[in-house]
């Protein structure tokens, strides 16, 4: 089953979603003695100076991302989606930057070093008022990021036209809040803003279901909580010109909130996993202290966003206490909020205070490679040299290696190198058959009889070290691989071609329709399982190996030092958020 094309309707819809999906391109970038209005030509034509890069969307996601300017970063990205609607770029592919474009000003500080409204130079409504511009800037960004970071998917139109119509409308909102600190005596970089908000996107960059949960579903929710608040401030502070703007903004942040939730239930649907479960799990994963009220329960609920799915208060029990119990001295605002921002409101569970620590939870897998179509082209803007793939099967000899080489061989491709290598006892010529099966793959690759190499780092160092365009891929001999695995691991080095990539394939038992990914749930070695590759970010490195080489000593698999051995001869590994689901094909028995 694929995404099909246009608005996913399962679950409770926003009732004004499907008008704001159909609705014309809003010019009414100014902000009148009336409200929203179109601005003159002469003062908001940027043509003479600016102009769209690229022949699709994508591109001009990528262009926008790297313009550092906010008023530039603004007039591109509503001319990239008059573009679209006018039908004269497709989606396209492109790479999305590790981080977007800065201005000089503000100076990006560690959260705690923002002034309180206290100690600010600025007067409370100013101060208000450059935290929501702040906080429109990266709105811009991470509709743009979520376009092209998950462009070479290949999902159907409407995803990507419903976030770069987000993207627009966001910098609608930047330029409203521009223009009422210009009428007020400031500008935006008059006091030092944090990069929180870009956190959200960094956690979430390997897992589309994350990025929903994270993004529209956690961050931008909190502007339905926090903007009625504020407006009615800004009220009683006399300033009811930006308390209108930001009545406006809160407003239209639901259309913003109903495409995540719609999206999300599509795929958890997809998925036939519970949406709530799952957005609960994904929170627990990336940012555990996320949620903070207190809530706009009626307003959420409109847009679809269910109570029992963010409310600690109505969670299950066994719910992960780092959701439970958010970080003390939190304030009232959050990521997508036009209010005071703490610094715990996206500090994600990347320290070594990590989830191995906690019970395990349920979880789902991703939704990039069993339900999404993948494009296996490459981005524009990356170069066109080939990535080249590292399979390292380590292997005893079993008989259903044959298995596990047959499901890679179409989707091995020239440029990759395979390398199985026997590590124990040779079972009746498996050796020399795998050598045949290899010999006969369009790929480089050998077979090598290597005893316990995999316990002697110098051989290891010597032997894989890996070089800038490359990705391991660390392959037990039982994996067996659906077609397209590999080009969604491709998709994800195609992202960032300076890292240096390895994946390692872990199993996970089904318990009816299931797939439990905790401790408890890892069945290594085990046949007719689910297979998935569980990469995890680099600065979650030591969550990463507490988790999973705590399974390896459990279960006593003699891969593990292997695994240590080859972590250690890489010289830059990246790990990706989530995982890529993999499901296993023939049982192992039909060999006999």
């Amino acid at each position: 089953m694929l995404v099909e094309a246009g608005a996913p309707t399962l679950g409770k819809v926003w009732p004004g979603l499907d008008a704001w999906r159909h609705s014309d391109v809003d010019h009414r970038r100014h902000w009148g003695t009336k409200g929203p209005e179109q601005e003159a030509a002469s003062s908001s034509n940027l043509a003479g100076v600016l102009s769209l890069q690229g022949d699709c969307l994508a591109a001009h996601a990528r262009q926008v991302l790297l313009t550092p300017d906010p008023r530039h970063k603004a007039w591109l990205s509503h001319e990239a989606w008059k573009a679209y609607k006018a039908g004269q770029v497709p989606i396209g592919i492109a790479a999305a930057p590790t981080e977007p474009a800065r201005p000089a000003r503000p100076e990006l500080v560690p959260a705690k070093q923002i002034p309180t409204p206290k100690n600010s130079p600025l007067p409370l409504n100013v101060y208000m008022l450059h935290n929501l511009a702040h906080v429109e800037l990266n709105a811009i960004d991470l509709a743009w990021d979520t376009v092209a970071r998950f462009s070479p998917l290949g999902l159907e139109p409407g995803f990507y036209a419903d976030f770069a119509h987000v993207a627009d409308d966001e910098s609608r909102h930047l330029g409203w809040c521009l223009q009422r600190l210009e009428e007020l005596g400031h500008a935006y970089g008059d006091m030092p803003a944090h990069n929180l908000l870009w956190e959200g996107a960094q956690v979430s960059s390997g897992d589309l279901n994350g990025r929903l949960a994270v993004v529209p579903m956690s961050q931008e929710a909190r502007g339905l909580d926090a903007g009625p608040r504020l407006s009615a401030k800004l009220v009683g502070w006399g300033d009811n010109r930006t308390a209108a703007i930001v009545e406006r903004i809160a407003r239209e942040e639901k259309a913003h909130v109903a495409v995540g939730v719609a999206w999300f239930r599509r795929i958890c649907s997809a998925l036939e996993a519970d949406p709530g479960t799952s957005f609960r799990v994904l929170l627990s994963e990336l940012c555990p202290n996320l949620l903070k009220g207190p809530f706009n329960h009626e307003t959420r609920v409109e847009v679809g966003l269910e109570q029992s799915w963010y409310d600690p208060s109505m969670w299950p029990a066994n719910t992960p206490a780092a959701l439970t119990q958010p970080g003390q001295g939190a304030l009232a605002g959050a990521p997508g909020s036009p209010d005071s921002l703490s610094r715990d409101d996206v500090r994600c569970a990347s320290t070594e205070a990590s989830l191995a620590s906690q019970a395990p939870v349920e979880s789902q897998p991703s939704l990039l490679a069993i339900h999404l179509q993948v494009n296996p082209k490459v981005p524009q803007g990356l170069p066109q040299q080939p990535v080249s793939l590292h399979v390292l099967i380590p292997t005893i000899g079993r008989r259903h290696l044959p298995i596990m080489l047959a499901s890679l061989r179409d989707q091995l491709q020239p440029q990759d190198y395979l390398t199985v290598v026997f590590d124990g006892r040779d079972e009746q010529g498996v050796f020399e058959a795998a050598q045949a099966q290899v010999a006969e793959m369009d790929v480089q690759g050998e077979v090598v009889f290597e005893l316990k190499a995999f316990n002697n780092s110098g051989k290891v160092r010597q032997k894989y070290q890996g070089k800038k365009g490359d990705f391991v891929m660390f392959a037990d001999d039982d994996n067996v691989y659906t077609p397209g695995a590999l080009d969604v691991i491709r998709s994800i080095v195609w992202r960032d071609l300076d890292g240096l990539y390895m994946f390692k394939v872990e199993q996970a038992v089904k318990r009816g329709k299931k797939v439990l990914w905790g401790i408890e749930g890892i069945g290594l070695g085990t046949v007719d399982t689910a297979c998935g590759v569980a990469p995890v970010r680099h600065v979650q490195k030591a969550k990463w190996s507490a988790r999973w080489h705590r399974t390896y000593k459990t279960y006593c698999c003699a891969d593990a030092e292997f695994y240590r051995q080859l972590s250690a001869a890489v010289p830059r590994t990246y790990f990706v958020d989530h995982l890529i689901y993999l499901h296993s094909g023939q049982r192992h028995n039909k060999l006999d």
